[in-house]
């Protein structure tokens, strides 16, 4: 079985949201063999994500920093990025059982790789791991890492795999569709952002097809785009909800599309 040891990354004080379902994701690196360590502290905000695709693609030319979280560009991810290869994360769950049929399901339709879910020992590096909780490798290809909606995506349809009373849920189900209305119906009375992140999805599904359509297509932005960014707008505005919400709006169909863009593969004059 692997093992991780669990540092707290202590350059990072972070401001999150309070979350509903207590999960935690945090990027690993190999020390030897089946040991790992966390290279990030272990994050409830999903939107941290969208920092790293930016800072991953921009190599490192732009400082991010927000919320009290930074991250240093990672030539060693990035080698994995160019290359396709995989990337393991830790997650750490309060709900032991998983049902991984939304994610199956969304890799199915898109054909992408389907990552892969393991539990792991974790130790004590200068952080002491919780009890409460259960922890798992997740193996997933680089290619999500590329694009800001899709890691977001990816990290949400993850998440919702971790919920009570799962077991048999699904077995009616052919389509995403069909599983994210099953999800929402088990879960009518959760007040969670999970459900609401999937009831968007939902009720602008004709629009979200368009994102299934090419997920991890990677685009550039006009340079010549006058329409303002920072790291706020990366953070808050390149996740799938802002992008689904946005592409519903078509008055903001531009600024959706040119967020998306600028977090699947940046400004020309950047990457120039």
């Amino acid at each position: 079985m692997n093992t991780v040891k669990l540092y707290s990354v202590k350059s990072h004080t972070l401001t999150e949201n309070g979350q509903t379902k207590l999960i935690r994701f945090a990027l690993l690196q190999k020390i030897s063999g089946d040991l790992y360590k966390n290279i990030m502290p272990m994050v409830k905000c999903r939107d941290y994500f969208n920092d790293i695709v930016y800072e991953q693609a921009t190599k490192g030319q732009f400082t991010f920093s927000i919320y009290g979280f930074r991250w240093k560009f990672s030539p060693s991810i990035y080698k994995q990025q160019q290359e396709g290869n995989d990337l393991k994360m830790l997650m750490s769950s309060p709900v032991i059982q998983y049902n991984m049929f939304l994610l199956e399901q969304f890799c199915k339709e898109t054909n992408l790789p389907l990552p892969q879910i393991e539990e792991c020992e974790v130790t004590e590096g200068d952080c002491k791991p919780s009890y409460d909780c259960k922890y798992y490798i997740v193996t997933f290809n680089s290619i999500f890492l590329n694009n800001g909606p899709l890691m977001s995506l990816f990290t949400l349809l993850l998440r919702c795999s971790f919920y009570d009373n799962m077991e048999g849920l699904y077995d009616q189900c052919s389509s995403l569709k069909e599983g994210i209305s099953c999800f929402l119906q088990q879960n009518s009375a959760d007040c969670s952002t999970d459900s609401g992140l999937l009831y968007t999805i939902d009720k602008h599904y004709e629009h979200f097809i368009k994102f299934l359509e090419s997920p991890s297509e990677k685009q550039f932005v006009d340079p010549e785009d006058n329409i303002k960014y920072n790291n706020h707008s990366i953070h808050d505005h390149t996740g799938i909800q802002s992008f689904t919400n946005d592409l519903y709006c078509k008055f903001k169909e531009k600024e959706a599309i040119y967020f998306n863009n600028v977090n699947l593969h940046l400004l020309t004059k950047v990457l120039g």
